[in-house]
């Protein structure tokens, strides 16, 4: 990731090129889904095939479940990766849930960043499609009022806290 530490015995493109840990593993399979996206541009097909692409099968230790057309290159690069990483790394089922967990933290890094982002727009653009937007708004502006009301308890709690203190002293 972004945050991975540069170190003057092993280089950021190293990382990407032999990852060593998880957090390496997830900078190299990030690379590669921003490169596809950056190839292709900016369509919600695409960022549906990142996500395809790093649904991870633990049962199989593979990617080859997946049915994608357009994405099978993203895929197979992927896979490549993973693949390497096992293979230099052997770890058995420690492994195998490690580069799940990463799979899992990189889609959700992904869709966060990425995504969420692209959608966010599309939605200011064209509207939003979601069936119930004065519903969620309502939930939304009582979350907000009780948080508002939960800060007020607290404000009052530490006061009584803080006399009480000072009258037993």
């Amino acid at each position: 990731m972004p945050y991975i530490k540069k170190t003057k015995d092993r280089s950021r493109e190293q990382a990407i090129q032999d990852p060593k840990d998880a957090g390496e593993l997830n900078l190299s399979i990030t690379t590669e889904c921003l490169k596809y996206l950056k190839e292709r541009g900016e369509k919600y097909q695409y960022y549906t095939h990142v996500i395809n692409a790093l649904s991870y099968d633990s049962t199989g230790g593979s990617y080859n479940h997946l049915k994608i057309i357009n994405g099978k290159l993203l895929k197979e690069k992927i896979n490549y990766i993973v693949n390497h990483y096992r293979d230099t790394f052997p770890g058995g089922g420690d492994r195998e849930e490690e580069i799940f967990g990463t799979t899992k933290a990189a889609v959700m890094e992904f869709y966060w960043r990425m995504a969420r982002l692209y959608e966010n727009r599309k939605i200011i653009e064209n509207g939003d499609v979601f069936p119930y937007p004065e519903a969620i708004m309502a939930i939304m502006r009582e979350n907000l009022r009780l948080r508002d009301e939960m800060k007020t308890f607290r404000d009052h709690f530490q006061k009584y806290v803080t006399m009480t203190r000072k009258e037993t002293k």
